[in-house]
């Protein structure tokens, strides 16, 4: 019993600021309220937020939730446990750099290639949170030992194969589109490709995220393939 606690405690501090700080993400995004920057506006939430709560949350409750989802609940008795949560919090940075480059009316082949680059930030977090989780495992008693020729196999499947997946299947995809004569063919053939890259990637214990990056830069240069065809 002890050990499900332990588990729970471990996993769903995470998901919770991961799932919260998207929210505030998206809602930062979103309102617009009296000219009021962004930052300044989040933060007098935050700090409403906080009022509110310690005003008129019971106290036994507080106390329930500070015990059981703060820092000091989690007894990181090791530094895995502290690049868990780093690796978590990484992956939510680069949704802030997108929504500021389209607040402020940035060029879309600029935020075209930044969210390029996220996606592969949010590839590597998530890379590196698969590794820290194998190893947290093993220091809560869930497994025994670690197996290193797993995870460096993991690591070339991600590194090397990925890439390597993504530019064959751009290849592929290109000598297929140019046979197709109509635009609608080539589109939908286009987005199902995307979803198949995706799926091909995850079952192969790729990384989906750097296969569809580099599926969609080597797929960008036959773009001049994928002009619509004007009817005469």
């Amino acid at each position: 019993m002890e050990k499900n606690s332990n588990e729970f405690d471990a996993f769903v501090f995470p998901v919770l600021a991961l799932v919260v700080g998207l929210i505030l993400d998206e809602v930062n995004k979103r309102v617009k309220f009296l000219g009021i920057p962004d930052s300044v506006l989040q933060f007098l939430v935050a700090m409403c937020t906080s009022i509110t709560i310690n005003k008129f949350l019971p106290t036994i409750n507080a106390h329930y939730i500070a015990n059981k989802y703060s820092w000091t609940s989690l007894n990181p008795k090791t530094i895995m446990m502290v690049f868990l949560f780093i690796s978590i919090i990484v992956a939510t940075d680069p949704v802030a750099v997108v929504s500021i480059l389209e607040q402020y009316g940035a060029p879309h082949r600029l935020r075209i290639l930044i969210e390029g680059e996220s996606l592969l930030n949010d590839g590597l977090a998530l890379t590196t949170y698969r590794i820290f989780v194998d190893i947290l495992k093993v220091e809560m008693g869930i497994n025994e030992q670690i197996f290193f020729e797993q995870e460096v196999f993991k690591l070339f499947m991600c590194v090397f194969v990925s890439p390597l997946m993504g530019c064959l299947g751009a290849n592929i995809v290109s000598w297929i589109v140019k046979r197709l004569r109509e635009n609608k063919k080539r589109q939908a053939f286009i987005l199902v490709s995307v979803y198949g890259m995706f799926m091909i990637c995850d079952t192969c214990n790729a990384s989906p995220a750097l296969g569809l990056v580099t599926f969609g830069v080597v797929l960008s240069s036959y773009r001049f393939l994928f002009l619509p065809i004007k009817i005469i």
